[in-house]
């Protein structure tokens, strides 16, 4: 009995939960509200099963989480929260309470099994320290980054990916939806199956980018003094406010070619739809 308040104790010390996510199981149901103090260059990932992510910049240095389930009249409000904390950070998880999902830092594993009906959802509000990094995910719903001063991974299985106001670089991922990036200083890599990217860099660091999508256009808004090896492939229509020296291809289908001077590479690929190089003004 005094090992297991030793151990309740301790956890209460590390974190600011509610009651439940005190328990020897970590596991919240009900509304999720979680506060704990983060380092510089630590990992918060966040793995939504199903539901919006919105992450915004906190103004100290403790990371907030808080969870609300969305009711559905078939399912009830059958979501549970978990915490997990490895080397380099925490793992916050909302999932359906069954013993057949698991999560973890990689991401959420799970038969599907009950998608016929209406399935469980909830919405994660985050607040994020300066210097802590962000890689949030859902399975189904829109994923919002603001304002976050670190490298921010942000990816949904169906669903808007948006990272609006970095300060470092992002990757971006939708199996289905279109993606909106702006940072001040990149490189940007991002990959939807069916969408549009935009992606804008007012400065960039050293690094290949890659952008790819199934089914849409790709606009690049690069910073004045870009340079690189480019590769465009699959486009309706290729333009660049960039002077390029074209090594091989056309601006109708595929081009290879360089722009300025500099060692990174730059490859861009789209099923159906158009690619732009613009220049930040």
């Amino acid at each position: 009995m005094r090992t297991a308040s030793r151990a309740l104790a301790a956890a209460t010390l590390l974190a600011v939960v509610t009651p439940a996510l005190a328990s020897a199981q970590g596991v919240t149901r009900g509304d999720f509200d979680w506060s704990e103090a983060m380092r510089a260059g630590a990992w918060l990932r966040i793995r939504n099963w199903n539901g919006p992510v919105e992450v915004r910049a906190a103004t100290g240095d403790r990371a907030e989480v808080h969870g609300r389930a969305i009711a559905s009249a078939d399912r009830g409000t059958d979501v549970v929260y978990r915490v997990i904390r490895d080397d380099d950070g925490v793992t916050i998880c909302a999932v359906p309470d069954r013993d057949d999902i698991e999560c973890s830092a990689r991401g959420i594993n799970g038969s599907g099994r009950d998608w016929g009906r209406r399935p469980t959802r909830a919405r994660l509000l985050v607040s994020l320290p300066a210097g802590v990094r962000i890689d949030a995910s859902s399975g189904n719903g829109e994923v919002t980054v603001e304002n976050v001063r670190a490298d921010v991974v942000a990816s949904s299985g169906n669903g808007r990916v948006r990272v609006a106001d970095a300060t470092g670089p992002v990757e971006a991922s939708s199996g289905n939806g279109d993606i909106d990036v702006s940072t001040a200083t990149g490189p940007v890599t991002a990959s939807t199956g069916n969408g549009r990217i935009e992606a804008r860099m007012l400065a960039l660091r050293d690094g290949d980018m890659h952008f790819s999508t199934g089914n849409g256009s790709v606009v690049l808004w690069l910073p004045d003094d870009f340079g690189g090896d480019v590769s465009v492939s699959g486009q309706r229509g290729f333009d660049t406010d960039f002077p390029i020296e074209v090594r091989s291809g056309n601006f109708n289908s595929r081009i290879s070619g360089r722009i300025g001077h500099g060692s990174r590479r730059v490859d861009i690929s789209t099923g159906n739809g158009s690619v732009s190089l613009r220049r930040v003004r």
